[in-house]
């Protein structure tokens, strides 16, 4: 919110004026394709039509997870910067892939829900229809009645260039009962346009319009020091739980565990390999 103080007319008296304040909206990303992001994904051919598959609670722990976009294993396939598509295994249609595939991921959403808007940016062939935390949010190129079957068709393919440049479309969010100010999920069918498809894509952030944020939450730091006997102090702020590992890869592969290690007390590091920390809450 913008608010205007100490405002004169042009009058030679110069005569307060009293300013009409106005709502702001902020406009930000809230998730985009990135290296560290993982999405759970399911395209093996299997219908979960009334399995409550885009509510938050459903257990999705079987489904593979994999960084966005996502798209087949076509070379050509070219989207703008911002969009890259990182996960190449879908399958078309015309090589035995699924009509439809659904794609789950948790995001933030920082400021108050009132008077926000919100809207999916991105590459999108050929349909979809979207959910937050299980409540339909928005669709494109969807027309069939709620609830969306796993055999119902796109009415249109996306707009693509000599079928490999991929421009931008926005899919405005018109229905935002189910966000919350916090943590919530994106679900989303993909659904093709025809059972010859040669392709399937979606890449997409989500972008928001946000009139009142929410309070700055800070996290736990962690910090590691050395004394001149060659003792190691690891302390923490925050609360919470550290955890170790000895060999630190991709975030969606590491495996911590819980570290016998005190908060603020001294020890003499062990022979060994190196070892990584982190706190958790």
């Amino acid at each position: 919110t913008i608010v205007l103080n100490n405002i004169t007319d042009r009058s030679a008296a110069q005569n307060l004026v009293t300013p009409t304040t106005h709502a702001v909206n902020v406009g930000i990303i809230i998730l985009a394709p990135d290296d560290v992001t993982l999405w759970r994904y399911e395209s093996s051919s299997n219908s979960f039509d009334g399995l409550g598959w885009e509510l938050p609670g459903f257990n999705d722990s079987a489904w593979p997870t994999a960084l966005a976009g996502f798209t087949t294993s076509n070379a050509l396939e070219v989207t703008t910067n911002g969009f890259e598509l990182r996960s190449t295994n879908m399958i078309s249609t015309s090589s035995g892939g699924p009509q439809t595939a659904y794609y789950r991921v948790n995001f933030n959403f920082p400021g108050s829900t009132a008077g926000a808007f919100l809207r999916i940016v991105g590459v999108i062939d050929d349909g979809l229809v979207a959910y937050i935390n299980g409540v339909e949010a928005g669709r494109l190129r969807m027309t069939n009645a709620s609830p969306v079957s796993f055999t119902n068709l796109a009415t249109a393919a996306g707009p693509e260039t000599a079928d490999v440049h991929l421009p931008l479309e926005s899919v405005t969010l018109t229905n935002l009962s189910g966000l919350v100010q916090g943590n919530n999920l994106l679900a989303i069918e993909l659904h093709q346009n025809s059972l010859t498809s040669s392709d399937s894509v979606l890449s997409v952030q989500l972008v928001a319009e946000i009139q009142t944020f929410g309070p700055v939450v800070v996290g736990p730091t962690v910090r590691i020091t050395r004394n001149a006997a060659g003792e190691v102090t690891i302390s923490w702020t925050g609360g919470g739980t550290l955890e170790e590992t000895s060999a630190l890869l991709t975030p969606g592969t590491t495996v911590w565990g819980p570290s016998s290690r005190l908060n603020g007390v001294p020890f003499t590091p062990p022979a060994g390999p190196n070892k990584f920390y982190r706190v958790v809450q």
